[in-house]
């Protein structure tokens, strides 16, 4: 059996409600708090998502300046590497000409300053000549005689012959010796 309202909602004070019209009076008030804290619950609600979207939203913001911070500093750290690496090409460049230079110098110097070969005697002796001057200084000219012919040394050519060209030509040391020192004292 459901009651009616009206008699409720026309409380007067004069007359003390019965137990039975207070609980009623305290289920309205209920049902009022409960539609006042559905609406303050709908409040909060939507506060929270507009809460929730706006971190949503700072989120999303920061993730990209991240990200964009990331690509500048990857950006600088490239050129800086590129930066280096010209410095060093050209640094490399510079030192590779500096030896270069260096090196051309050198040998100009050297040049320079290395003593100059003595002229070609006058004479153009045949290879019998060069054997025939061999001959007095106890060589044994017989194991030479091939490889002087061979090689075409005639006095000419004897007369600018190095120590380095004598022993290209097989002769021992002590025989160098002896043409050197007999070339030596002819001049």
């Amino acid at each position: 059996m459901v009651m009616p309202i009206e008699p409720l909602l026309a409380y007067t004070p004069a007359r003390r409600p019965t137990h039975f019209e207070e609980a009623v009076v305290d289920q309205l008030r209920g049902d009022l708090h409960i539609d006042e804290n559905a609406q303050v619950l709908k409040q909060y609600t939507a506060e929270l998502d507009e809460r929730r979207h706006r971190a949503a939203l700072l989120k999303a913001r920061q993730k990209r300046e991240r990200r964009q911070a990331d690509d500048e500093v990857a950006a600088e750290a490239t050129a800086h590497t590129q930066a280096q690496q010209a410095v060093q090409q050209a640094a490399q460049q510079a030192a590779l000409q500096a030896v270069q230079q260096a090196a051309q110098q050198a040998a100009q110097q050297a040049a320079q300053q290395a003593p100059a070969r003595p002229p070609a005697p006058a004479c153009h002796g045949t290879c019998d000549d060069v054997l025939a001057l061999l001959a007095p200084l106890n060589l044994s000219t017989k194991d030479y005689e091939a490889t002087l012919r061979k090689e075409g040394v005639d006095m000419s050519v004897f007369a600018v012959l190095t120590e380095a060209d004598l022993l290209e030509l097989s002769f021992c040391l002590g025989d160098r010796r002896k043409i050197m020192l007999a070339r030596a004292s002819q001049m």
